[in-house]
């Protein structure tokens, strides 16, 4: 292929990106978000607010990691996140402080949480963050060994990618172009 055809071919490519990307702004989806743009630890969590349930892994005694899916109870305004948790549970007795989080929203923004892990035994925690769906993991209500686990965030790391079509008009840009891609972003707010 002619470098003059794939010159054509990336320019003609990059507006269709951009007619894409405009035509996004005017639906309103904000498919059009540059993802050069840094997002700030307020809009990391205006976006993991939308997502109820999330992956927490946990390292135990032994260095041995392992997942499980939780449902978030609260997110705070400096990063910490909340969950309530079966106290007698193996994975929580036996696990140490680090800990992460991990949001994806199934489109474009994946986001990593990690801290550390804190128990939190007051019964006025818990009261505040049991919701009628706590109910249904807990059968015997809040007696039921149930306990709020905390995340003490230290970092918010993220990536985004832009809509569907500029994803699938970049990769055939950098086949025919001249091999580069802008299929996201990423970046990292420390708490």
């Amino acid at each position: 292929m002619s470098s003059r055809f794939a010159a054509a071919v990336s320019t003609g490519l990059s507006r269709a990106a951009d007619r894409v990307g405009r035509l996004a702004s005017e639906r309103g989806d904000g498919s059009n978000d540059d993802p050069a743009d840094e997002l700030s630890l307020e809009q990391l969590i205006a976006r993991a607010g939308d997502i109820r349930t999330v992956m927490v892994t946990t390292v135990d005694e032994r260095g041995t990691l392992s997942s499980r899916p939780l449902t978030v109870q609260r997110i705070a305004d400096d990063g910490d996140l909340a969950f309530i948790v079966d106290r007698n549970a193996e994975w929580v007795t036996q696990a140490v402080e680090p800990i992460n989080v991990a949001f994806v929203d199934g489109s474009r923004t994946w986001i990593s949480v990690a801290g550390r892990m804190t128990l939190d035994d007051d019964r006025a925690a818990l009261d505040e963050l049991w919701d009628p769906m706590t109910d249904a993991f807990f059968p015997d209500g809040k007696n039921d060994g149930p306990i709020v686990l905390r995340v003490l965030s230290d970092r918010w790391e993220y990536w985004t990618a832009p809509n569907r079509a500029i994803q699938l008009i970049e990769v055939v840009r950098a086949k025919f172009g001249d091999g580069s891609t802008d299929l996201g972003d990423s970046g990292a707010v420390e708490t």
